[in-house]
């Protein structure tokens, strides 16, 4: 029987790859995000929206052929002001990331959050899905943390769906995604969401890193999109009343 490596099960995702370059342009050039609003309990901020035009055909064949592909989705509730630029009072990026176990037929699903992209890797939860390919060097390990050095991340499992459409759906749509509560944010105040996402291609460990060339002809950059403006009468907390003076006490002298 012919034993097969991780990195020669790619050569069917390059060659599809070189074959659609050829025979087609790429269009997710035109993907865009559409109807961003505001949804929710009214003491939270949720953000809905939905990206149309990314699932292209070469999109396709590349989640299909196993190769792993990430959107980022950009996301920032700003504060209205007339007189000097609107201030984003919440922001966060938010990476999602599949990819289709050939085997298995499912694909696996991660989601990770922060303020800086360039920190949502998945190396760590690609290396724990992907069999080890031998003739490949293994990478070098982690120096260990001093005390006081944060532990690093916890390796996330995959979420598994079944049906291509529940991934696209997934990978498309934001759904009342929190950007946290009311509380503290200017009461009064007129606000808008505005949402963009990005597919770039991104460092990938052995042996997905091979596709990365093949991968940069599929990026793209939404631009934003914007909700409708909406006020948040009462969020900021109101100060702790005062407490009253006890009838009949004697005033402390200063």
């Amino acid at each position: 029987m012919a034993v097969f490596s991780p990195a020669m099960r790619l050569w069917p995702a390059l060659a599809a790859l070189l074959w659609l370059s050829g025979a087609a342009p790429a269009a997710a050039e035109d993907a865009y995000i559409l109807e961003v609003s505001r949804q929710g309990p009214p003491e939270r901020i949720g953000v809905s929206a939905e990206l149309r035009g990314a699932f292209t055909q070469e999109i396709r064949a590349t989640i299909d052929s196993g190769a792993p592909l990430a959107f980022t989705y950009f996301v920032e509730l700003r504060r209205h002001r007339a007189v000097v630029w609107d201030k984003a009072e919440r922001e966060v990026a938010i990476r999602r990331m599949v990819k289709f176990d050939t085997l298995k037929k499912e694909y696996l699903t991660w989601e990770k959050r922060g303020e800086d992209e360039d920190e949502l890797t998945f190396d760590a939860e690609l290396r724990k899905v992907t069999p080890e390919d031998k003739s490949s060097p293994k990478p070098a390990e982690a120096a260990p943390r001093g005390a006081g050095q944060n532990p690093p991340p916890p390796v996330l499992d995959p979420v598994v769906l079944k049906k291509p459409e529940d991934m696209r759906r997934w990978m498309t749509v934001l759904e009342k995604f929190d950007l946290g509560p009311v509380d503290g944010l200017p009461a009064g105040g007129r606000y808008y969401l505005r949402v963009r996402c990005e597919m770039k291609s991104i460092k990938l460990i052995p042996p997905f890193n091979i596709l990365l060339f093949f991968l940069k002809f599929l990026d793209f950059d939404t631009p934003w999109t914007e909700s409708t403006v909406f006020t948040l009468a009462g969020a900021e907390a109101a100060p702790a009343p005062a407490p009253e003076p006890v009838k009949g006490a004697v005033p402390e002298s200063p």
